[in-house]
């Protein structure tokens, strides 16, 4: 009998988590144990006019949601063009109406993003990311080398789960529950929950190259990773080396 997967990502806000369905479909029992939760931080919306901005450039779907809800009551400017990384990101900028123009298909990262954007950003365009304060400035520090000028604004944080129970902070700390990691944040906040050290003894199953950097930093040594940075690949990695 294959052992129960935890799952670690963030809870969402409605409906089931995708993850955790993906899994499902394939027989996969798992529990869901959010170790990250999301929250807003104060933005001045009005010293970011949208109309100034030659780009918006999206790199989390956390990122569109939080950035709609600051400007949910103004008109997205016609002027805009949209580029996004990740097909839940673009997913949920297409149901705002956001014209998305570039969004990589292939791999689902800021480097394969900033490959697409490369030939297209031009010298003094103006380019909006809204993101997390956790955020990497790859994006950032790549485009501003073209010549563009960036504006990077943090529209929400990624901190540490509040509310966890003692059952799952028990499973948390029994290495023969295999654990999912879909963010760098979460492998960090697990570290602020677990106990001892049983990473070493732990299969861990983690998608995109900077979670898995994060676990191999904290000493994950069963460590499987899909090659594509899709839930059904991830599904599908579970599934096999169970």
């Amino acid at each position: 009998m294959k052992p129960t997967v935890i799952v670690t990502r963030s809870q969402g806000d409605v409906g089931p988590d995708p993850l955790m369905h993906v899994l499902y479909q394939k027989g996969i029992d798992a529990v869901h144990i959010p170790l990250v939760q999301q929250r807003a931080v104060h933005v001045d919306v009005t010293a970011i006019e949208l109309e100034r901005y030659d780009w918006i450039i999206f790199t989390s779907a956390n990122a569109v949601k939080y950035f709609h809800e600051h400007y949910k009551a103004t008109h997205f400017p016609s002027s805009v063009k949209v580029a996004t990384v990740g097909k839940k990101t673009t997913d949920v900028a297409k149901q705002y109406d956001y014209p998305v123009l570039i969004n990589p298909e292939q791999r689902f990262t800021a480097e394969s993003l900033y490959e697409e954007l490369e030939p297209r950003v031009k010298k003094g365009d103006r380019i909006l990311i809204p993101n997390s304060k956790q955020s990497r400035d790859l994006l950032e520090t790549r485009l501003t080398g073209l010549g563009a000028r960036v504006d990077v604004h943090a529209f929400y944080e990624t901190i540490p789960s509040t509310n966890l129970t003692r059952d799952q902070l028990s499973m948390l700390n029994n290495p023969i529950y295999p654990i999912v990691f879909t963010s760098p944040s979460a492998v960090k906040a697990y570290h602020s929950f677990a106990r001892e050290k049983t990473n070493s003894k732990r299969q861990a199953f983690v998608i995109g190259p900077i979670t898995k950097r994060e676990a191999r930093h904290c000493e994950f040594k069963q460590l499987i990773a899909p090659s594509e940075y899709t839930f059904q690949h991830l599904a599908e990695a579970i599934n096999q080396y169970l």
